[in-house]
C-alpha cells in the first residue's frame, strides 16, 4: 500500500486514478467486435468487476467519512445523500458487470436486460449524487 492506513489507499488522489484509467481503456474493448466470449469475459467483465469492487469500496469509505462510523443514517445531512447515491451507483455498476458474465447460451436475454437496466440504475444514482453537489457547494 502507498501509505500506513487503508482510507489513503482508496483516496481519489491515490489508486482510483489508475482505475478510471483501467476503466476507460476497458470501454474501448467493450467496443470491439466480434470477440469470442472466453475474451469477453477476459477483456471486458473481469476488470470492470474488479473496477466497480474499488469503486464500491471507495464509496463505502466515503460513507465511514462522513458519517463518523461504519453507518449511520443522517437523511438531513446533504453530504450523506451524496455519498450514499454514490455508493449506490456503484453498486448498480458492480451487478452490471456481473451480469455480464451471463452471456452465452440461454442466459443472453438475462444478461442484455440486467447489464442494461444495472448500468442505466447506477447512471442516474450518479447523477443524482453529483447533482446533490451543486447546492453542496453553494451552501459553503
Amino acid at each position: 500500500f502507498p501509505s500506513h492506513d487503508m482510507a489513503s489507499f482508496f483516496h481519489p488522489s491515490s489508486s482510483s486514478r489508475w482505475y478510471s484509467c483501467l476503466f476507460n481503456i476497458n470501454c474501448f474493448f467493450a467496443m470491439v467486435q466480434g470477440l469470442s466470449w472466453q475474451s469477453d469475459d477476459l477483456l471486458i467483465w473481469i476488470p470492470s468487476t474488479l473496477i466497480f469492487l474499488h469503486f464500491c469500496t471507495a464509496s463505502y469509505l466515503a460513507i465511514v467519512e462522513v458519517s463518523h462510523s461504519y453507518w449511520s443514517w443522517h437523511f438531513q445531512d446533504i453530504e450523506w445523500w451524496i455519498v450514499v447515491l454514490n455508493l449506490g451507483g456503484s453498486l448498480g455498476f458492480l451487478s452490471g458487470s456481473i451480469f455480464g458474465f451471463f452471456g452465452q447460451g440461454t442466459m443472453i436475454c438475462c444478461q442484455e436486460w440486467g447489464t442494461n437496466f444495472s448500468f442505466l440504475s447506477g447512471s442516474l444514482l450518479f447523477l443524482g449524487g453529483s447533482y446533490l453537489m451543486i447546492p453542496e457547494m453553494l451552501q459553503e
